[in-house]
Order: C-alpha cells, then sequence, then structure tokens
C-alpha cells in the first residue's frame, strides 16, 4: 500500500520539480532610440538649409515605429518617416528650412513605439542642435549686368517687381533684352538688382523708401508696356532710377563689391 502511494506522488512531484525550473518568459524592453543631426549650409540668403537625422533603434529585441518627426524651425519640411527600423538597425531622414539668421541651429525630435509592445508605450527624444550658416556677401551691391549673368548667385528663385511674382529664369530673361525705347526694361533691371543686393545683405537704409516708389511705378507701368523716354510717366520714374543706379554702382549706403 506504501508503495502505491508512492508511485501515485512521484509524478505530482515529478511535474512540480519540471514546473519551478522552467524558464521564465521574457519580455522586450521598453522602445529606445537616438537621433543625431547634421546639416549643410546654405547657398546665400533666402536658400534652404539641408539636414539630415540618423535615427538609431536602441531596442536589440524589438522594432522601432516613427509616428512622429518635427524640427523646431518655423517652416521646416521633412521629406518622409522611415516607417519600422529593425532592433538594433538605423534609418535616415531628410528635410530642409530656410533661415532667418546666420548661425541657424535647429533641433529635430521623434517620436515612436515598439513593434511588440505596441503603441501604448512610446519614446520621445530629440536630437543634438545642428548649427549651420549662409554667405552674407560682405553687405556690398553689385550691377544689374552681375546679376543678369550670374543666376547662381541669386539669393532667392523668385522676385516680386511691381506686385508681380518672376521666376529667377523670367527675370533674367527680361534683363536680357535691349532696351530699344522701353524705359520699363530700365527701370526693371535697376529694380531687380536693387532688391537682390537688398536680400543678399546690402544697407538699403537710403534706398528703401525709392524702392518702393520704384514698385508702386512698375505696378502702374509692367515691363514691356512700352514707356518712352519723352513720356510723362517717365519723368516721374527717371529721378527713381537714378536713384537705384547710383545705388547699385555702389555710391550710396555702401560700396560696390568689386
Amino acid at each position: 500500500m506504501k508503495k502505491m502511494m508512492l508511485l501515485l506522488v512521484l509524478p505530482i512531484f515529478c511535474l512540480a520539480l519540471f514546473v519551478s525550473e522552467a524558464p521564465a518568459p521574457t519580455f522586450p524592453s521598453p522602445p529606445d532610440m537616438s537621433i543625431v543631426k547634421s546639416c549643410t549650409d546654405a547657398s546665400g540668403p533666402g536658400q534652404p538649409i539641408e539636414f539630415s537625422a540618423v535615427i538609431t533603434n536602441l531596442n536589440v529585441d524589438q522594432g522601432l515605429i516613427i509616428t512622429s518627426c518635427t524640427d523646431d524651425q518655423p517652416g521646416s519640411v521633412i521629406d518622409s518617416l522611415p516607417g519600422e527600423i529593425a532592433a538594433n538597425g538605423t534609418a535616415t531622414i531628410y528635410g530642409r528650412y530656410v533661415p532667418t539668421t546666420s548661425p541657424s541651429t535647429d533641433i529635430i525630435t521623434c517620436t515612436g513605439y515598439g513593434s511588440i509592445t505596441g503603441p501604448t508605450i512610446t519614446v520621445t527624444k530629440s536630437s543634438n542642435p545642428a548649427t549651420c550658416t549662409y554667405p552674407t556677401y560682405e553687405g556690398c551691391t553689385r550691377t544689374p549686368g552681375y546679376w543678369k549673368n550670374h543666376p547662381d548667385a541669386w539669393p532667392v528663385p523668385t522676385i516680386d517687381i511691381g506686385g508681380t511674382t518672376y521666376t529667377k529664369a523670367e527675370a533674367i530673361s527680361w534683363m536680357d533684352k535691349p532696351v530699344k525705347g522701353d524705359k520699363t526694361l530700365t527701370m526693371f533691371k535697376a529694380l531687380v538688382a536693387a532688391k537682390l543686393n537688398m536680400l543678399s545683405g546690402a544697407d538699403t537704409s537710403c534706398i528703401i523708401t525709392t524702392i518702393g516708389a520704384a514698385d508702386a511705378w512698375m505696378a502702374a507701368h509692367p515691363v514691356g508696356s512700352v514707356v518712352e523716354a519723352s513720356s510723362e510717366a517717365w519723368k516721374s520714374g527717371e529721378c527713381l532710377y537714378g536713384m537705384l543706379d547710383a545705388y547699385n554702382n555702389g555710391y550710396l549706403c555702401v560700396e560696390h563689391c568689386d
């Protein structure tokens, strides 16, 4: 009878021993990441600073799903999010913004969650500050001929003249036309150069009122509308042109770049 009871108890004991020695279930550690940011200097005022950020999934046992990334500079654009980053893997995101100061510093912040632990447990991390600059052209002025022949030096891709926005190519096309008695072309070329000098960092304190008046003149007499030198319209515009021409050649406010 004792032997039979021992046989009945033994399997239960062995089962208990087996259960006690079974490995405890493991769970992924909380999601984590690091972000390293870098940037490339802008080509000039009004041009974008390009940046990139390398996101590293610091978790070795689950993927990282990125749900959002934001840059602290106003107007920043981020191309796309990487989606899921494999365990211990990396992904790079790209973007850009137009700086308002030089140098300019920004930080990117991303949020994500683990592919196993799910969206109820999130992680948010910020990158290192990345600082880039843009050339200021030393605050000197250049003539219409320079701006016509150096499109890569333009600090902006478009320019507003008389309330009309022209692309760089459109403005240069007008600047390349011979005047042939049409003084709207004379004014257009001088005003484009003055505005590009201003946007490149040249002082305009002595000419800003004239620039505004010339803009109003171009609004009333659009480029190509044919204003003759003997006309009443040019009598009011000629003085404005003279001031713009003097400014572009370095006789007002600041010196010429050459």
